[in-house]
């Protein structure tokens, strides 16, 4: 006889066993989890890790940690993927066929802008991270150097802006790693 369990979005059929009155089935449950982290290896914490199945179906959801991790537990075999949402954008993994404890690695990218006035760098500036569509996403401000720097999923298109004396800038559309320069003069 064959069980079929269904967990998580996935199915597992156990191995043909002959069934007595004492039979007593065990099916471990396997971790599936990603890790993620920033373009200098430090875990980003409080990101969505969605848990899909090979056709993309949406099973539940998680957050990362303070590690980094986020981590399901799914069905020995179960073929599943994770999907990351993270500063407007998301990033879908391979789908993985998980046989062991699994832990994919994901790792943002560093997207820079250099502003300055006539040459010369443009501290304490704000600096908006939007979508493609330009949607605000988040903000921060340059520092001394001019520098701002944002961390985006591997390939998120995103556009900059900042106004400086009335004088508003868009970026085109980017994806990280990438430095872009603007000087308002």
């Amino acid at each position: 006889m064959k069980l079929q369990v269904d967990y998580h979005g996935a199915t597992y059929a156990t191995p043909t066993t002959e069934v007595t009155e004492d039979t007593q089935l065990e099916v471990q449950t396997l971790a599936f989890s990603l890790h993620l982290t920033d373009s200098t290896g430090q875990p980003i914490e409080d990101a969505r890790v969605n848990l899909r199945q090979a056709s993309g179906g949406y099973v539940t959801y998680t957050r990362t940690g303070a590690d980094g991790v986020a981590s399901f537990e799914v069905v020995p075999e179960a073929q599943m993927r994770l999907e990351v949402d993270y500063h407007g954008a998301t990033y879908t993994t391979p789908v993985t066929e998980v046989t062991e404890d699994t832990q994919l690695e994901v790792q943002t990218l560093a997207l820079v802008v250099h502003l300055t006035v006539q040459g010369d760098d443009l501290a304490n500036q704000r600096v908006d991270l939007l979508k493609s569509n330009e949607a605000y996403v988040t903000h921060t401000r340059t520092g001394s150097d001019g520098r701002a720097s944002f961390e985006v999923l591997p390939e998120a298109e995103h556009k900059l802006r900042s106004t400086y004396n009335g004088d508003t800038w868009v970026s085109d559309s980017v994806t990280g790693p990438a430095e872009i320069e603007h000087d308002f003069d």
